[in-house]
């Protein structure tokens, strides 16, 4: 993963071109796509007879994951094609450019996915110190609020939002 120095030539020289940030497309994308797979074989009964609460929390990690996938994206990008578990299979339908989502609509769904895993992942644990759970799911939502409250949303009444969640984290979450 490039570390953001572009130092391909001399320092005073940042090496930009309009394919230089390909990779990060197709890497976020294949994952997009794998955790869509597993989010529809579980709509699809994978996991019939599992606790609900087991399911909903595989559920919530790749909800999780799409939404950071998807941040990332629609930061670099701007308007992006948002494919969820629901979407046609994008290696038989091909995307269009008409298929990107307008940049407020994407936060939508990323804001919609990272509630979900907010509300259903588990609580931070030392035995799974890199799974997913409920404090960075609400790390994330914060930083999604700052994020639109800038451009090019504007939307400053997600200051409000961003506070709110940081300060959850800080008064009941497990980082002291």
């Amino acid at each position: 993963l490039p570390d953001g120095q572009f130092d391909q030539g001399p320092l005073d020289v940042l090496n930009l071109n309009p394919s230089s940030y390909n990779d990060f497309w197709i890497w976020h994308y294949s994952a997009v796509s794998q955790i869509n797979g597993v989010l529809k074989s579980v709509k699809g009964g994978s996991l019939a007879g599992t606790p609900d609460d087991v399911v909903n929390d595989v559920v919530a990690q790749g909800r999780f994951l799409r939404a950071f996938n998807y941040f990332t994206l629609v930061r670099l990008y701007g308007k992006i094609p948002y494919l969820t578990e629901n979407s046609p299979d994008p290696t038989k339908t091909t995307l269009k450019p008409s298929d990107r989502m307008d940049i407020d609509k994407v936060y939508d769904m990323i804001e919609a996915d990272l509630t979900f895993a907010a509300d259903n992942l588990g609580d931070y644990s030392n035995d799974q110190p890199a799974k997913p759970n409920k404090w960075i799911a609400k790390g994330l939502l914060a930083k999604v609020y700052l994020t639109r409250a800038t451009a090019p949303l504007n939307q400053t009444e997600n200051y409000a939002k961003a506070r709110d969640m940081a300060d959850d984290i800080i008064k009941n979450g497990p980082y002291i």
